[in-house]
């Protein structure tokens, strides 16, 4: 998100767009990604509260009623394409790709995953 820079991100686009540095519509496109973040960062920040919220309570009543549980195992079959038991980092770059997603997203969150580097 970009609310952090606010004001300061307007001023930034601004000035690169009349030093020529930053195309017109680049700088539009940049200053309205900032008013949005602006806009969405409070909703944001309580969504986030909440299912923070949410995750604890789950975790700390140590109970499921399973769902949880299927829809992991399910989710997890689907981008195990060769049933293996091991998701590789090409089929999670299949299975992003296939939800219109960038690769770059698949390995940024397999890198952040795969702790022991298997």
């Amino acid at each position: 998100l970009l609310s952090p820079g606010g004001e300061f991100a307007f001023i930034i686009f601004k000035l690169a767009e009349d030093l020529g540095v930053l195309p017109t519509n680049v700088a539009e496109l940049l200053s309205t990604s900032v008013i949005l973040s602006m806009a969405l960062s409070p909703f944001i920040e309580r969504f986030a509260q909440f299912a923070g919220d949410e995750l604890d309570r789950l975790v700390s009543s140590g109970s499921s009623d399973g769902a949880d549980d299927d829809f992991v195992a399910t989710l997890f079959e689907r981008v195990d394409a060769d049933s293996s038991g091991t998701i590789d980092v090409d089929e999670l770059r299949v299975y992003v790709a296939r939800r219109g997603l960038p690769a770059s997203q698949a390995d940024n969150a397999f890198s952040a995953l795969d702790a022991d580097g298997d």
